[in-house]
């Protein structure tokens, strides 16, 4: 059932103080009832792959993030690598890190993340080519 969109707002609003207070299963319940009451919306996707990955739902973060994901929000391609970054999965953090560098070629924690993920894979020399980048 649909609701008001400012009631998917409020709700959105709401979810943001939880997180802070440690208490980002209310955030996520928040911020799921917002996504039934608004339309698609990459805002509230965004956050709720943030708090999935606060409380170590890796795969679910990844999930959120892919929703909440278009071509160029690279705030949300960033957090994608970390999650892949921490998981190990190389390859699809150097794309997402990648990604977020094509959009901001300026983003220096991109090119930290992108750095960090050559080193932990073993390529010390990418690493050092995209330090050299900064």
């Amino acid at each position: 059932m649909r609701h008001s969109p400012l009631i998917g707002e409020a709700l959105v609003n709401l979810g943001g103080p939880y997180s802070k207070i440690g208490r980002q299963h209310d955030e996520i319940e928040r911020l799921s009832r917002a996504t039934d009451a608004m339309e698609e919306n990459s805002r509230i996707y965004f956050q709720l792959g943030f708090s999935h990955s606060g409380i170590g739902e890796n795969k679910v973060a990844v999930d959120a993030f892919n929703m909440a994901i278009d071509p160029d929000y690279a705030e949300a391609h960033y957090d994608k690598g970390s999650i892949h970054l921490k998981n190990e999965k190389f390859t699809k953090a150097i794309k997402n890190f990648g990604e977020v560098i094509r959009l901001n070629a300026g983003n220096v924690d991109a090119h930290f993340g992108m750095g960090s993920t050559y080193i932990g894979s073993g390529n010390g020399q990418a690493a050092i080519g995209v330090y050299k980048r900064l």
